[in-house]
């Protein structure tokens, strides 16, 4: 779903940009970048599925599907940077885990997510998984409208940004 992650991350980056990087004097480059980067991270464990495991492990049982790692990790790092006064740097840091919470609000639509781990061990999803349904071709529609819809609202924002309506000038 790296596809639909993209324009998902760029949505988040619009708006923590506007929230919070333009009165920090943050670069709008940099928030992009951590919010892109935050989005397709936890995904970075395909790498260990198709390499190592062979496909014997669902991918969002790994750690960087976690939510209870996020929890942890980012909340340290952040206010690590805070206490270093690197509040720039803990900003960038902070969009970053955003952009990591993002991907799994959004494979938790599809897809399945332990959003409970280590207290319950079964996944939550919107939909039920072609996994547990073996519904495929299910799986795949449900995968792309929603991959569509995320593409179609940030292409919209992005030509409205560059090009806004007369009335708005």
């Amino acid at each position: 779903m790296l596809i639909g992650h993209l324009p998902a991350g760029y949505l988040a980056a619009r708006y923590l940009w506007h929230r919070y990087g333009a009165e920090r004097g943050l670069g709008w480059n940099h928030m992009l970048g951590a919010a892109l980067l935050g989005n397709v991270f936890p995904d970075i464990d395909w790498l260990y599925y198709y390499l190592i495991d062979h496909r014997r492990h669902y991918h969002h049982a790994y750690w960087t599907h976690l939510p209870v790692f996020w929890l942890l990790v980012v909340p340290v790092v952040v206010l690590s940077l805070r206490f270093a006064r690197h509040s720039r740097a803990a900003v960038i840091a902070g969009v970053f885990g955003a952009g990591a919470f993002l991907h799994l609000l959004l494979d938790s639509i599809a897809g399945r997510i332990w959003w409970l781990y280590p207290w319950v061990d079964e996944p939550f999803s919107l939909f039920a998984h072609d996994g547990m349904t073996g519904s495929s071709a299910f799986n795949f529609v449900l995968r792309c409208c929603t991959e569509l819809a995320l593409l179609s609202a940030a292409t919209y924002i992005y030509v409205r940004s560059r090009n806004p309506a007369p009335w708005e000038s």
